[in-house]
């Protein structure tokens, strides 16, 4: 086989195989040149259209007023926070800790209870605790509330004289529960 340093061509020869290469380009161009001028095309963009621009400026616009507005809210949050905490927690708050807080009173004055006795009703004091103060800042829920002051009514009313005999006084826990109860729904509506 001949290689081309063994037969090399004369100018005219290189010259005319340098046209017909060109010519072949022309009628078939390289797929990659293609894709090139495709992405090239994709990524120039044309002269912007008038409502594009106009649509562009709006936005803008509103996004600064998004802006001035979510700052105007935290503002208004913290101005918030501050008051609620110069008049002290708000009543559905201030009776769930009451209830909760009376309910732990109550077990430490009474050593001689059955063992766990009070654990269960303690256990939904501080749910209703719990969901009163998540309510307050908007993200729980009054149906759990209502359960969690459920469970301490109930066991108040029956649990308790099932479990141990002795008489407690329960008015004031009661009471509490039923104001936390109260104030949630007003919150809630």
């Amino acid at each position: 086989m001949s290689t081309p340093k063994d037969n090399p061509l004369t100018p005219e020869a290189a010259a005319l195989l340098e046209q017909q290469q060109a010519a072949a380009n022309a009628t078939q161009p390289s797929p990659a040149a293609d894709q090139a001028a495709t992405a090239a095309a994709m990524t120039e963009r044309g002269p912007a259209l008038p409502a594009e621009s106009e649509m562009d400026a709006f936005m803008a616009r509103m996004q600064a007023q998004f802006d001035d507005m979510a700052k105007t809210i935290e503002t208004l949050k913290a101005q918030q926070a501050e008051a609620l905490k110069a008049n002290g927690e708000p009543y559905a708050v201030r009776y769930a800790n009451g209830a909760a807080d009376k309910l732990a009173a109550l077990a430490a004055a009474h050593p001689d209870a059955p063992q766990g006795h009070f654990a269960a009703v303690m256990d939904a004091a501080g749910r209703l605790a719990e969901q009163a103060a998540a309510i307050v800042k908007g993200s729980g829920k009054l149906p759990e509330l209502e359960q969690a002051a459920d469970a301490v009514v109930r066991f108040a009313t029956r649990g308790h004289g099932r479990g141990w005999n002795k008489h407690v006084d329960w008015s004031a826990i009661l009471d509490d529960v039923e104001t936390a109860v109260d104030e949630a729904r007003k919150i809630a509506a």
